[in-house]
């Protein structure tokens, strides 16, 4: 099974998100902060991560960069609804 880890500050989005991957089959955990995501990451139980590009504290593209120091093989789909 795979683990997904979504991350989103709104949570609408991270509900949405949620439901769409675990109706795929797939183990989902979801955090509203780059910060919580870093710490989840650690365990290196991830092999996908969803993230906005757009969070308080940290960008999307630093979170990606320092999963990847812990998960090299982890895949990202990153997001943003702004422009």
């Amino acid at each position: 099974m795979l683990n997904v880890l979504v991350v989103d500050d709104d949570r609408l989005v991270r509900r949405i998100l949620s439901d769409l991957f675990s109706g795929g089959g797939m183990a989902v955990t979801s955090v509203d902060r780059a910060e919580r995501a870093l710490s989840l990451a650690r365990t290196g139980d991830f092999q996908i991560m969803v993230t906005d590009l757009v969070l308080p504290q940290m960008s999307g593209i630093d979170l990606v960069a320092r999963c990847r120091e812990v998960i090299p093989e982890l895949k990202v789909v990153a997001m943003s609804a702004y422009a």
